[in-house]
């Protein structure tokens, strides 16, 4: 966990006392966030400066943050894959002279590598864009974060909610493309490059470029269709190298989620054949979860003698999650993660009120093996449907989230050019019938919504670039029949092929539910107060269905997302609340919501928020004295409730 922030004087310097007063609202934002212990770095020079404070790094022997006379390196992430023998320096060497430094590595990773001298800078996202560096300009200068409300309140400039990043959020979870939860802030691509050189001036002169991405491995596997033996071979050299890699960087035990379905046990199956013996963990929350994985490590046990730690735990249980109200669970996850995290996690307790004190432990996760697996396929294949067949049900897998009937048209709308860009782009790369949902699947629910964005240590050995390349091998005939984990669970432990996988809720879950607790009447009142510009996303009539049936004891399982989604939504638009406009600077430019600066085509721009409309809604960070965010002006502030 870190906070970074990098700023460069793009079309003029910023004088000294405006920079003394945009330090000041980064040091306001950061302190109630930070605990105690976290270590904090600074490089800084007329017009630019680079901070970065993050939690103890816990055993890991990669230096967030690494400086010598001449230069400085800054990881946002461990790079787990990366070559032996890296160290900050060389890699950021290396980013300074050109090369591609991400390729091996498995997202998320990104690094900014400093030279002091020139001075000149590289930033590189890694090449999924998982490591989520977000990008802002306003008054001539040009800023980045992980963080994307920070942006603009370094500024002073009004943090206002982005319409169309909080359409795709209502829809799939998640925000989409490149939209962030913020007005004019864009996520960086995939692989994007940002590069700077300072001029006599001390203004900076700033390239974006598009380096290896996904969109390269997907090609190239598309390209080696019919060599299944070769990249299934790769595909576990990639799980053995990234197993190595982690060791190395870190001494200690590994730990693995294991649960009774397909991705975990493949990972598992990667490691003891490696030779890591990882602790296991497992979700019992639905107990089926339980009993597949207790069968798993028993026949360890009886074909290899081999004795596993293995725990079993609820993680989401009732009495744990509803000591604290929804709508503070809402803020504190919210804060946490700047808003960036799924609302599913409102069913769990509530997050801390500041970041974590330490970084983690080396988890791996089975995150990213449904584009092997035929997760978003429907159940019987027609043949190879064209591109034009498969947009509508590429819009539909993206838009899962809640029913069609709760989203407002903006959202449809919002979500179908979505649909046909992922669509059109797919195509371009030689992605043909079904296998465009795996592509699909890669560039928004692994990029924009996989929670391992948000700790170091939590490892996704699905996104090497050697098992890409073999999911777009194959055909999507073999992913339906879940070829590539059958037979590389034959060659790594062939026990555990015959044990059926445990797919979908197949018994009755113990977990907390969003309208238990106080979660109904809470969520009654927001939609008492609805109408705001986030709100209004959501279609208040088929709203209130849903909490009637909740309120009559007969919730239906698919109400949970509505419901879910409408809780982040009322409690983002009163913190996101624009100012009354008294702000003398010129808002910044809207951000394309679905495309990088690169690309040709463009996104419509996100419609600003309505102060007047923002203002009706409920203070919920005032009631439950959570501060609001630097940078909206007194007289926005929510009033005491």
């Amino acid at each position: 966990m870190w906070i970074f922030f990098a700023w460069f004087s793009r079309d003029r310097c910023q004088s000294d006392g405006e920079q003394r007063a945009a330090l000041r609202r980064l040091q306001e934002y950061q302190t109630p966030l930070i605990p105690e212990g976290w270590s904090h770095h600074r490089v800084e020079g007329d017009g630019w400066g680079v901070h970065l404070a993050h939690a103890e790094l816990n055993g890991w022997r990669w230096p967030l943050f690494h400086e010598t006379e001449h230069s400085a390196a800054v990881s946002l992430g461990v790079p787990i894959g990366a070559p032996g023998g890296s160290t900050p320096h060389t890699m950021a060497g290396r980013l300074l002279q050109g090369q591609e430094i991400h390729t091996e590595v498995v997202p998320p990773f990104a690094l900014l590598a400093l030279d002091r001298r020139s001075p000149r800078f590289a930033l590189q996202q890694d090449w999924l864009g998982m490591a989520r560096v977000f990008e802002y300009s306003s008054q001539g200068v040009v800023a980045l974060s992980n963080r994307p409300t920070l942006l603009p309140a370094f500024f002073g400039d009004p943090v206002r909610p982005d319409e169309t990043g909080w359409s795709h959020y209502v829809a799939s979870g998640h925000f989409g493309g490149t939209s962030s939860p913020v007005h004019g802030v864009r996520l960086l691509a995939p692989g994007e490059r940002l590069t700077g050189a300072k001029r006599p001036n001390g203004t900076w002169n700033l390239t974006h470029h598009q380096r290896t991405s996904l969109d390269d491995f997907v090609a190239e596997g598309v390209g080696r269709q019919g060599g299944e033996h070769a990249v299934l071979d790769e595909a576990a050299d990639g799980f053995t190298r990234v197993a190595a890699s982690a060791a190395a960087l870190r001494d200690g035990p590994v730990a693995l989620g294991l649960s009774g379905g397909k991705d975990s046990r493949l990972i598992a199956a990667a490691l003891i054949a490696a030779g890591v013996l990882p602790k296991f963990s497992t979700n019992i929350d639905h107990p089926t979860e339980g009993d597949v994985a207790r069968s798993l490590t028993d026949l360890l046990m009886k074909h290899r003698g081999i004795e596993v730690e293995h725990r079993f735990v609820r993680v989401a249980e009732s009495r744990t999650v509803h000591t604290e109200s929804l709508p503070h669970r809402v803020l504190r996850l919210q804060s946490y993660y700047d808003h960036q995290f799924p609302s599913s996690y409102l069913e769990r307790g509530a997050r801390p009120s500041q970041l974590t004190k330490k970084q983690g432990e080396p988890v791996f996760s089975g995150a990213g093996g449904e584009i092997a697996t035929a997760y978003w396929y429907p159940k019987t294949l027609d043949g190879t449907p064209t591109a034009a067949r498969m947009e509508p049900l590429v819009t539909k897998c993206l838009s899962k989230e809640v029913p069609a009937e709760v989203q407002s048209p903006l959202v449809g709308e919002r979500q179908r050019e979505l649909g046909a860009h992922i669509t059109r782009k797919a195509a371009a790369l030689g992605v043909k019938g079904y296998q465009i949902l795996d592509y699909a699947y890669m560039m928004e629910r692994m990029r924009r919504w996989c929670t391992s964005a948000y700790s170091v240590g939590l490892i996704t050995p699905f996104t090497t670039r050697e098992f890409v390349q073999a999911a777009f091998a194959m055909r999507a005939t073999d992913h339906h029949d879940r070829r590539i984990h059958m037979d590389l669970l034959k060659r790594l432990v062939p026990e555990w092929a015959d044990v059926p996988f445990v797919s979908g809720p197949s018994s009755r879950s113990t977990a907390a539910r969003i309208w238990d607790g106080d979660g109904v009447p809470e969520i009654r009142k927001m939609l008492d107060h609805a109408g705001g510009p986030l709100t209004r996303l959501m279609e208040a009539d088929a709203l209130r269905a849903v909490v009637q049936r909740c309120e009559e004891g007969c919730p239906k399982p698919a109400d949970a997302a509505p419901l879910r989604q409408f809780a982040a939504l009322a409690v983002a638009e009163s913190a996101l609340r624009p100012p009354t406009p008294t702000s003398a600077t010129t808002p910044p430019a809207p951000a394309s919501a679905t495309t990088p600066p690169a690309s040709a085509s463009a996104a419509s721009p996100s419609t600003p928020a309505s102060p007047s409309a923002a203002t009706s809604s409920p203070s919920w960070r005032a009631r439950l004295r959570v501060p609001r965010r630097r940078g909206t002006s007194d007289a926005a502030a929510p009033e005491r409730g």
